[in-house]
């Protein structure tokens, strides 16, 4: 009887076991934690997917964590974190202030002090947060699997680092549809001109100015094409209803001061009423137009910004026809008037007799003078666009206002 409960005891343990694996095994695991809000959820997504690759290659969990703990309890939290599979950690935590790296289990015999610091080197010189992460994640994983045993995050992920969705709507002012049909059209013409165009939009600022905001959201997460990183971002925020454009690489050349105003000045009226989807429409086609045109080697600017030929004629038109209707009632009134008065044959008829006696007759030329003066430029013919230097030291151009 004592082994029958004993044999049975051993089979409800061992299902319970096989129960409680693959329920783990089909849980989701983390290995990246983003309190302050660097990352995108899809980048977020993209690394916890090489971070489970490389656990499962070399059995070592390769962790990352931005917080917003205090800076001296970094090594308590870090303790209380429940990130990866295995026991075998590598983690790097940074805040706003300072990073820290905490080794687990076999990584602490694995890992020196110079590959410490050795791996903060690689993380500090990322582009972007994204891609920082990214590298260190693949510089650790040498470190303790060897060259040649794990891909990098390029080779092992079927995104690009730099392959980011284009429509970020974080203040939800499209629909589903409305933001699947803009994203389908921002992708389109990125992948077409290289140039990447992204519309951001927040509910606030976070006390940064829009600029800097905008600035710093291409330049953290990655957006452009090519080593200048080239494109163009519309950043909308409702806080207090802000708008800008910051543009990057070959997009400071493509969308010139004057351009940016012009682009602006179609997509406003529907954006202050409120009508979003028109008027990221209206951006993405207007940006579309301006790379083609720079692509010609003259970028739309103050002297040769696009013609709307249809707008204008119907304009002189009706002024027109305005101006020939007035002008007939007035005449009309006048001649309405005139009811007392008749045309005569001849000029002399009109002079009254005695009223003009002429006697002498001379013309007496004094002097002349002639003034020429050089007809000054205006100041912002040349065009072209202004440039300042982002938090990330980076060069971008941009504009911006209320709506």
């Amino acid at each position: 009887m004592k082994k029958k409960f004993l044999a049975f005891l051993l089979a409800f343990i061992m299902c319970i076991s096989f129960s409680t694996a693959a329920f783990a095994a089909g849980e989701e695991t983390s290995y990246i934690i983003d309190e302050i809000g660097y990352l995108t959820e899809a980048q977020i997504s993209n690394l916890d997917r090489y971070g489970e690759y490389l656990s499962e290659s070399i059995g070592i969990d390769i962790l990352f964590v931005y917080t917003t703990a205090d800076e001296n309890a970094l090594g308590e939290y870090a303790e209380q974190l429940s990130l990866g599979r295995s026991q075998n950690q590598i983690l790097m935590i940074e805040n706003e202030k300072v990073w820290d790296m905490y080794l687990f289990g076999t990584a602490i015999d694995m890992i020196t002090d110079d590959d410490i610091l050795s791996l903060r080197d690689v993380y500090v010189d990322g582009s972007t947060y994204y891609s920082s992460i990214a590298d260190y994640m693949y510089a650790a994983a040498k470190l303790v699997g060897g060259t040649g045993v794990v891909e990098s995050f390029s080779e092992h992920s079927t995104i690009s680092l730099h392959e980011l969705t284009r429509v970020v709507d974080m203040a939800d002012l499209l629909n589903n549809s409305e933001e699947a049909d803009l994203l389908s059209m921002l992708d389109e013409i990125s992948n077409r001109q290289e140039l990447d165009v992204v519309v951001v939009t927040v509910n606030t600022l976070d006390g940064k100015t829009p600029m800097d905001y905008a600035d710093d959201f291409y330049d953290y997460n990655g957006y452009g094409f090519g080593e200048n990183r080239d494109g163009v971002l519309l950043l909308v925020s409702m806080e207090d209803r802000d708008w800008w454009i910051s543009t990057s690489g070959y997009g400071i050349f493509a969308f010139t001061d004057a351009g940016i105003e012009y682009i602006s000045e179609r997509f406003l009226p529907d954006l202050s009423s409120d009508d979003y989807s028109e008027a990221f429409t209206k951006y993405a086609k207007l940006c579309d137009e301006f790379i083609t045109q720079a692509k010609t080697g003259e970028p739309y600017d103050t002297n040769n910004l696009p013609k709307e030929s249809f707008d204008v004629f119907t304009s002189l038109l009706i002024s027109l026809v305005v101006g020939i209707l007035v002008s007939l009632i007035v005449t009309g009134k006048m001649k309405g008037k005139l009811k007392t008065v008749r045309m005569q044959p001849a000029a002399e008829e009109y002079v009254r007799n005695g009223s003009m006696l002429v006697t002498e007759s001379s013309d007496l030329f004094l002097y002349s003078h002639v003034d020429r003066r050089v007809k000054s430029k205006d100041n912002d013919s040349d065009g072209g666009s202004s440039t300042h230097t982002s938090s990330s030291g980076s060069s971008h151009g941009g504009g911006g206002g209320k709506f």
